[in-house]
Order: C-alpha cells, then sequence, then structure tokens
C-alpha cells in the first residue's frame, strides 16, 4: 500500500459516523451477499436457523447525523485494495466481521484461494485482486496456558494458588504472532475473555499475570492486565536495551499440549527468579502495582506490532461489542428475544456502569481501550455505539446451542454495518 495510507494518531474522520440512528427502510439496504455463503457458522446464519426476525434485521440501516455512510461497493474495494493482506486478530466478534467482508467479497470475485497466511485460523486470497483476508483467533492477545502449583514451591504457591491460568502480559499468542510482519492493515480486538468468569474464575481458576516469565507480585487484577496488554501493543518509541534484545531472541513458544503446566520456556529464567524471588515476596505495596502499570518491563509486544508491521501499515484497535442479555447472564437463563432495536434510555439502562449490569463490561473494556491507546500510533474504530441498540440482531435460541447466544450477531446483519464503518474509515484517512 501507498505510504499515503499510514494512520499515525487516533481516530479523526472527516464525519462522525458513530452518532447517529437506526432507521427502518425495507428498500433501502442492498444484498451484499445471502445464507447461502459457506463461510457463515451455523449458529450465526439466523435466516437457515429461521429466527423470526432474521430477513429484518438487514433493513435498519445506520444513519449517521451529520453525513452520510457509504454502503459497501465490493467491486471498488477489490479494486482499491489490490495487492493488500487484511488481518482480523482477536475474539469470535472479530470472526464475524471477517466473515462478513469474506462473504461480501466473494460475491463479486469467484477466483478464490482458501489457505491459513502467517498462522491465520483461516484466510482467503482473491486472486485476480491480489487481496488476502485472514482471520487470527486470540481470546486475550497475550499468550494464557493451564497453570498449577509446583511441587517445588514458588512465590504463586507461597500466596495460597493452587491452580490457574498463566497469562504472558508481555508476549503475543501465537496465532497472530507473524500477522504483523505480513499484513498491510491490521483490526485487533479484545475485551470479553477478561471479564469471562466461567472461564478465569477469581477464585478456582484465576488469571496469574506473568512478565519476562516472572509472576506479577503482588497479584493483580484482570483490568490492570488488560491495561499491560493494550500498552505493550501499542507503545512504540520505546528504547530497546540490548538485554532485552537477548531476551526477545531467547523466547520458545510452546504448544499447550505438554505433560507439565502449559507453559513458556524462557532462558535464563530460573536464575532470574532464584535473584528475584526474596525481593517479590517483599514487594506488596500499591506503589509497586502502579509501577508496572506505568514502567512496562517488556519491549516484545513493541516489537511483534510496530517493529513488524509494514512501514505504511495501518493499526486498527475495534471498540467492544455490545452484549443483550436480559434476565442474567448467558449461563444464568439470560436471553435476548426483542425484535426491534432499542430505544436511547433503554440503551442507557442496559449498558450504564452506574448500574453495573450483565452488559455493563462493553463501556468498561472501552474506557480501559481508550484510555491506554490516547496518543498511540492505533486507529480506533468505534462499533459500540450502534451496536448498543441492537438487541434485535443476535441469533438468540435460534444458534442451535443450549443457552441464548446474545453475543455474536446474525449473518447477514450488523457486522456488515462495521464493515461500511471500517471502509468510510479507510477512505478518510
Amino acid at each position: 500500500m501507498n505510504e499515503e495510507n499510514s494512520v499515525t494518531q487516533n481516530l479523526s474522520p472527516l464525519c462522525n459516523y458513530t452518532n447517529g440512528s437506526w432507521v427502518y427502510d425495507p428498500k433501502g439496504k442492498v444484498t451484499r451477499y445471502d445464507s447461502t455463503c459457506k463461510e457463515i457458522f451455523k449458529g450465526w446464519n439466523c435466516i437457515s436457523s429461521n429466527k423470526s426476525n432474521a430477513r429484518d434485521i438487514s433493513n435498519w440501516l445506520w444513519k449517521p447525523n451529520d453525513c452520510s455512510l457509504p454502503q459497501f461497493d465490493p467491486v471498488q474495494f477489490l479494486q482499491r485494495f489490490r495487492n493488500t493482506n487484511i488481518g482480523f486478530v482477536g475474539d469470535s466478534l472479530n470472526r464475524n466481521m471477517f466473515v462478513s467482508l469474506v462473504c461480501t467479497l466473494k460475491r463479486v470475485s469467484k477466483e478464490v484461494k482458501k489457505w491459513r497466511p502467517a498462522g491465520a485460523d483461516r484466510g482467503f486470497t482473491f486472486r485476480r485482486h491480489n487481496l488476502t483476508v485472514a482471520y487470527h483467533r486470540t481470546n486475550l492477545l497475550a499468550h494464557y496456558g493451564r497453570w498449577s502449583a509446583s511441587v517445588n514451591g514458588g512465590v504463586l504457591e507461597g500466596l495460597g494458588y493452587k491452580d490457574g491460568f498463566r497469562v504472558d502480559l508481555d508476549i503475543p499468542e501465537g496465532t497472530w504472532a507473524e500477522a504483523p510482519s505480513f499484513h498491510d492493515v491490521l483490526i485487533l480486538n479484545t475485551g470479553h475473555w477478561w471479564w469471562a468468569p466461567s472461564k478465569f474464575d477469581p477464585i478456582k481458576s484465576p488469571m496469574l499475570f506473568f512478565e519476562k516469565g516472572l509472576p506479577v507480585i503482588p497479584p493483580i487484577k484482570p483490568e490492570i492486565g488488560l491495561d499491560i496488554v493494550l500498552k505493550n501493543m501499542a507503545e512504540e518509541d520505546r528504547d530497546y536495551a540490548e538485554e532485552d534484545r537477548d531476551y526477545a531472541d531467547e523466547i520458545i513458544l510452546w504448544d499447550n499440549k505438554g505433560e507439565d503446566d502449559d507453559k513458556l520456556a524462557i532462558s535464563a529464567n530460573r536464575r532470574k527468579q532464584e535473584e528475584n524471588d526474596e525481593d517479590a515476596e517483599d514487594d506488596d505495596e500499591d506503589e509497586e502495582v502502579e509501577e508496572k502499570i506505568d514502567v512496562l518491563a517488556s519491549s516484545i509486544w513493541i516489537f511483534y506490532v510496530n517493529r513488524r508491521m509494514r512501514p505504511a501499515g495501518i493499526r486498527i484497535f475495534r471498540t467492544q461489542s455490545p452484549r443483550h442479555f436480559e434476565g442474567g447472564d448467558w449461563d444464568q437463563g439470560g436471553s435476548c428475544q426483542r425484535v426491534q432495536p432499542l430505544l436511547p434510555e433503554q440503551v442507557n439502562r442496559f449498558f450504564s456502569l452506574e448500574r453495573n449490569g450483565t452488559n455493563a463490561e462493553t463501556r468498561l473494556a472501552n474506557q480501559h481501550m481508550y484510555k491506554v491507546l490516547e496518543g498511540s500510533n492505533f486507529h480506533i474504530l468505534d462499533v459500540s455505539h450502534m451496536s448498543e441498540f441492537r438487541a434485535d440482531a443476535h441469533p438468540s435460541t435460534a444458534g442451535g446451542k443450549k443457552h441464548s447466544d446474545c453475543m455474536h450477531w446474525c449473518l447477514p446483519g450488523i457486522t456488515d454495518t462495521w464493515n461500511d464503518l471500517l471502509v468510510a474509515y479507510l477512505n478518510d484517512t
């Protein structure tokens, strides 16, 4: 891509597309793909699953207050992004968006190669335009795996921890470690898994954070861990000390399938552990926690994103996708049976941080993201506000699961509009 497309500051589009409302217009929406697209996950194919309002979901158009949001033109997109690699990095909500884009492009371009570039879960190259679109699955961006107490003891064992998940804040998950060096455009996200007590139970299986192979002491909360992960990803002007360069070269990523605890093998870790154990056990002051947030101990994330990204690469971070559970969370009988978008006053009730309801994680995650990425070279794609209205657009019970899916989106559906927004932002930069 041309150097002119490089984004060097946070979002500053010619129009604020995120402030607006949904307008029902059954004749205004152009059909970009249908339920026959093979890439649509069965649980998201609401038309095939006979969800009552499935065909109505795309008839609601997002209308910004001060301008118009152009609908996606796949032919123009293929032409503009000829010889370009676009990577979606994140959880299944980014896969939702990835599938929407792929289905849209496949409708007008049939010569497609399916493969897994740069460790991606899946990817497609549109041969005539040499455009590659890929999805790299990662829940936390950071590498993580099961942790169990060692019979030899250690700092965490001394604090009473027996089981949990080791999260290495400074090491990217292997599924996307090579993505920055391959792609010209990266769209990243994380959020849902940082507030997932069913996975990371704070008592039975807590997140235990590590930096440079050593546990962060005193242990920190997941939201602080998220801040550090985002900072490690976004910081770009940090000096590289020679020892950090050596450390980066010594990292060996394991596949988390060994008989031992899932872990990383890091050269000289034992020596560093022995040198620091005694001091670490005494470092229980709040000031130490603040220092760990503000003064990052590692440069590995910078190495993987900014130092590996192509010079003209565009770095985009997508805001949190809202959930719409009513009557409880997903594992507590929560559901989403609405067939029309929420009203503004209903949106505030759903997502208010003051109420701290089931769906408050959306705005909480976004607070952390905006705080940490401010002033970085990441372009922020804000899909949260427009999506908060769309309680009607989830698979719900049509997803075929034992519980209602009020987190992912039907396809065709809302993530089509996310891609409209993505193209508009790219055109404005």
